[in-house]
């Protein structure tokens, strides 16, 4: 479990919410590509998030979708591949 902020931070991406096959993907991706695995993780949510449309419905609860997604990192580090997903 993780105890502290510092620990979160360093945690890297939390690939657990994606069914193993799609994270096994990204990092397979990532080590191809030799970019970070998270480029590709923070690719996927956003473009999950635009495919659901703006709205989603839990227990009759209808709630609108809202990710802001930004990939940080220097000229050359490799966020074109990711965008390119």
């Amino acid at each position: 479990m993780i105890s502290s902020i510092s620990d979160q931070l360093n945690a890297g991406f939390p690939f657990e919410v994606f069914r193993k096959e799609y994270a096994e993907s990204f990092q397979s991706l990532s080590a191809y590509h030799s970019v970070p695995a998270d480029y590709f993780g923070t690719a996927a949510l956003f473009t999950i998030s635009a495919l659901a449309g703006g709205m989603y419905t839990v227990e009759k609860l209808r709630t609108k979708i809202i990710l802001y997604a930004m990939l940080v990192g220097d000229s050359g580090a490799g966020k074109t591949p990711a965008y390119n997903l």
